[in-house]
């Protein structure tokens, strides 16, 4: 380097060489696309653009036509027409309200029988609980009584008392009223 090219020195010379480097390079595409137009490689890529532009525009208009299909499609109509309440005023529904009724009170009326059943089911259930229980006092109270009544029992308890009770030297017969 030169010492009149010292950027640090001369800051103009530094901007005059980044213009010219700039014009040079301006100029060498200048070249080429002349070049390029001469040969007939310009026009093969503006066809070639022409054609990937029409291209783009076939797609956009496709997906566009899909979405409109989509959004006309019979399943989103309806979905949308059960969701802003259309469907009730509907000349297509509105035969069907008969119908419409009827199947929601049979839904009604099998949700109050599925309670019913549940309720009655569930006393049930706490009915045996209860007869399981008054079964078992029976079954004890039974087993107390016969013990009371037992002849052993009665024997016992003669002899606690103080009573000397004999038995008969007959045997002794019970009396069905049959």
């Amino acid at each position: 380097m030169r010492f009149d090219e010292d950027i640090e020195i001369d800051p103009s010379f530094r901007e005059e060489r980044e213009r010219v480097a700039a014009e040079a390079e301006r100029d060498r595409r200048i070249r080429q696309e002349v070049v390029r137009v001469l040969s007939g490689e310009a026009e093969e890529d503006l066809a070639e653009d022409e054609r990937l532009r029409l291209e783009q525009k076939e797609r956009e208009a496709e997906e566009r036509e899909a979405e409109e299909r989509r959004r006309n499609s019979w399943w989103n109509k309806w979905f949308q027409a059960l969701f802003t309440g259309e469907i009730l005023t509907n000349e297509e529904t509105r035969h069907i309200y008969p119908y419409l009724m009827f199947v929601a009170g049979m839904f009604f009326l099998s949700i109050f029988i599925l309670f019913s059943a549940l309720r009655l089911d569930i006393k049930r259930s706490r009915l045996q609980d209860e007869l399981r229980v008054l079964q078992e006092q029976s079954v004890r109270q039974s087993e107390q009584l016969y013990k009371a009544t037992s002849r052993s029992a009665i024997i016992e308890q003669s002899k606690a008392r103080g009573l000397d009770l004999e038995e008969l030297p007959t045997q002794t017969y019970v009396i069905d009223n049959d």
